[in-house]
């Protein structure tokens, strides 16, 4: 059996208390299937000898794997030939988190995290003891039951004597009736329609914000498109959208700035001064507005290098 995951095929909750990593199978000949990761080191693929064998052709023998570090699992993509896509991004290693969607070939399975604290399993727990205390008074002479219940039934007498005779003449009692106060239909359905209104409008600007952040992403503005999902988060602190483009954009202009620099480095190790200038400058457009940005720095500084390489007086090279 193997001892790295434990196959389920019910997606419930576990009953017994503890941490859980599991991935869960959303389509294919597998769907709904549930992988609990319980070793080290976790091999997915086609392959007979993968711990979660793929049924699927676009997938490779030994396509990934999950290694676990603390209490985190991160996935690798073992150069397999259709690549390891993390919630529509392409990755060579990423450290999963609880939500993540992982695709292998055309099989995408759902990453979760789960601290279980069922109070069921306290009482199941709770329940046991006292079935071993009984079990410790098994030993008790029957003569000695005998008196306990007959104890019992005095006692239950001479309460339910006592209650009879305390209990009120009906005829006596005065009810107490409280006024309910009545509902203004009319003033309820005008509150109801207003915050109907106010969710509706709320609804149309996320809507709006997250268009217009996704434009400025398509146009490579990303400090603009981060700004439109954080106002959106503000108006949804949960919103998944938002929340996932806010991260998907943060990840594409580092990786931006770090090519920018990757390039100009390049060009001027080959005397092309020129095209280096260029790529630092689109690093300072990346960075427009945030001077105070470390990267702003060291590409101002990389510019005014190049102006003394090529001869130029500080300033003539001007970034459009």
């Amino acid at each position: 059996m193997n001892s790295s995951v434990v196959i389920k095929k019910s997606i419930k909750t576990p009953e017994k208390n503890g941490k859980y990593w599991r991935l869960i199978c959303l389509n294919g000949p597998n769907k709904g299937t549930v992988y609990y990761l319980k070793g080290k080191r976790v091999l997915l693929g086609r392959g007979d000898k993968t711990d979660i064998p793929i049924k699927d052709k676009k997938t490779s023998r030994e396509h990934a794997e999950l290694v676990k570090i603390d209490e985190k699992y991160v996935i690798s993509d073992l150069q397999s030939q259709n690549g390891v896509i993390i919630n529509q991004e392409k990755i060579n290693q990423k450290g999963l988190d609880t939500g993540d969607r992982i695709q292998l070939g055309r099989t995408i399975y759902r990453y979760e995290i789960l601290d279980v604290k069922n109070p069921l399993s306290l009482l199941e727990n709770m329940l046991d003891e006292k079935k071993d205390d009984e079990d410790d008074l098994e030993d008790v002479e029957d003569s000695e039951k005998g008196k306990k219940k007959k104890n019992l039934f005095i006692g239950l007498g001479l309460i339910l004597l006592v209650l009879f005779m305390m209990e009120e003449d009906p005829s006596s009692k005065k009810e107490k009736v409280k006024k309910v106060p009545t509902i203004n239909e009319e003033k309820f359905d005008n509150l109801r329609k207003k915050e109907d209104k106010l969710d509706k409008e709320i609804e149309e600007n996320l809507v709006t914000l997250i268009q217009r952040g996704l434009r400025e992403y398509r146009e490579k503005n990303f400090f603009r498109a981060i700004n439109e999902f954080n106002l959106a988060l503000i108006l949804s602190p949960n919103h998944s959208r938002a929340s996932f483009y806010l991260r998907r954009t943060k990840q594409r202009l580092d990786e931006e700035i770090q090519l920018n620099f990757l390039r100009a480095k390049r060009e001027r190790d080959s005397l092309k001064y020129k095209a280096s200038a260029v790529s630092n400058c689109a690093i300072l457009k990346l960075l427009e507005g945030y001077q105070e940005d470390d990267r702003y720095k060291e590409a101002i500084s990389n510019i005014k290098q190049l102006e003394q390489l090529m001869g130029l007086n500080e300033g003539e090279i001007k970034c459009i």
